[in-house]
């Protein structure tokens, strides 16, 4: 669509690559005892990835988090390098602090904060990790990092702090990294406000502030976190940084609104005609009942990381332009061994998200008439009188797809 928007989608593709290797944060389940386990791996080299294996194991799988801060803090000692296991070091450590959240293990959450803490400190002496080496280990390294800190304010605010700060160090050297594309820089900006937020919660409300200038800067365009984050309306006391805020939303939606302008001018618009079968209701969902109204088809699937980061725009959109005659609609692509198994799967999927829009399974006859297609996501936007008339590739934020909405309302007035 634009040279912005192309730019936020090779960031959020870049995220993507990087993030694959992450866990599921992990449900509420019973708490366990911190108690000693027999195990049989030894805490040597050529057992660390079976340590490690277990430790997942146990901690998303039983839930028995004790056990796996036992594994983990004897296999891997905090005061030594682990350049090649901290991530997934982190990555365990978060799913026991966010299990730890809902059994009330204060006191194992504390010693698991001491050893990640330390394990941390260590890590940001190495050149890979902290962000002067190769982009593809930093970077998990400093969003493990991030998680484990946003489950540490729980604990404890001033190891967060820390942490937070440490995300934003990262952040920064990724950005002067010869070897960091440029245009992701939007993609790391959302660390900065994670800096922010360290430097908020151990009072440094002038740090912030220089923090979230920087934030703006890179490109950070959430601007719902940045008005609504709890630790940062807490230090806001004279509303500089709200202030901020409504500034960065105001001028980045102009700027947005100019590009989507030029974009529906040059788009070839052409005619859509679509079937798809409601997976909640089982009705088909025809093109030609939506005649009169502004479609927005969302073209995605639930193994799609970016796709699941879309739904809160689309069900937001859902609320806000529902009245003024616009309907979203999700055309999924699954991979399930047959049609019914499909089926279900989307049926789960839209409890679980409470989704507000129709959903239904997607066809390769569907993909292959929508010109302009190029990957998942894809938002197709579709006039009063069925033409496509845009095609949005790539994950999008609010403010960008419900500018595209809005100047569609604003052609249809014109026209009527």
């Amino acid at each position: 669509m634009s040279s912005r928007m192309s730019i936020l989608g090779f960031a959020v593709l870049l995220i993507t690559a990087f993030s694959a290797s992450t866990f599921a944060a992990v449900g509420e389940g019973e708490g366990e005892q911190h108690q000693p386990v027999a195990t049989s791996v030894a805490p040597d080299s050529g057992n660390k990835a079976k340590a490690l294996k277990q430790a997942r194991q146990l901690v998303f799988e039983q839930k028995k988090i004790g056990a796996a801060f036992e594994l983990l803090s004897d296999s891997f000692p905090a005061q030594v390098n682990q350049t090649l296991h901290a991530t997934k070091i982190l990555e365990s450590i978060a799913g026991i602090l966010e299990t730890a959240q809902t059994s009330d293990e204060t006191a194992l959450a504390l010693e698991v904060l001491s050893y990640a803490q330390s394990l941390i400190n260590q890590s940001m002496n190495d050149q890979q990790l902290a962000g002067h080496g190769q982009v593809e280990m930093a970077y998990p390294f400093m969003q493990a990092i991030s998680r484990v800190a946003h489950s540490a304010v729980k604990f404890d605010d001033s190891v967060a702090a820390e942490m937070l700060v440490n995300v934003g160090k990262i952040a920064r050297n990724l950005e002067l990294n010869p070897v960091f594309p440029t245009q992701a820089k939007p993609g790391i900006a959302a660390n900065i406000v994670a800096e922010a937020k360290g430097f908020a919660l151990s009072g440094n409300i002038n740090q912030a502030i220089e923090s979230m200038r920087l934030a703006y800067q890179w490109g950070f365009v959430d601007f719902d976190i940045a008005l609504n984050d709890e630790v940062l309306c807490a230090v806001d006391t004279n509303g500089t940084l709200k202030h901020m805020a409504l500034q960065a939303r105001d001028s980045y939606k102009a700027t947005v609104r100019t590009q989507v302008q030029n974009a529906l001018l040059n788009f070839p618009q052409y005619q859509l005609n679509f079937r798809l079968e409601s997976t909640e209701t089982g009705k088909l969902l025809k093109s030609e009942d939506y005649r009169g109204k502004i479609v927005v088809l969302d073209l995605g699937a639930s193994w799609c990381a970016p796709c699941v980061k879309s739904i809160p725009h689309l069900k937001q959109l859902q609320d806000e332009f529902k009245k003024k005659g616009v309907e979203v609609l999700n055309a999924s692509f699954e991979n399930g061994e047959t049609l019914e198994e499909n089926r279900e799967l989307l049926k789960s999927f839209a409890e679980k998200h409470q989704l507000n829009y129709e959903i239904g399974l997607g066809t390769e006859e569907l993909k292959s008439s929508i010109t302009g297609f190029k990957q998942f996501p894809s938002l197709v936007f579709i006039d009063r009188n069925g033409n496509a008339r845009f095609v949005a590739n790539g994950y999008h934020d609010y403010t960008q797809i419900s500018t595209i909405v809005e100047i569609l309302l604003e052609i249809e007035v014109g026209q009527g």
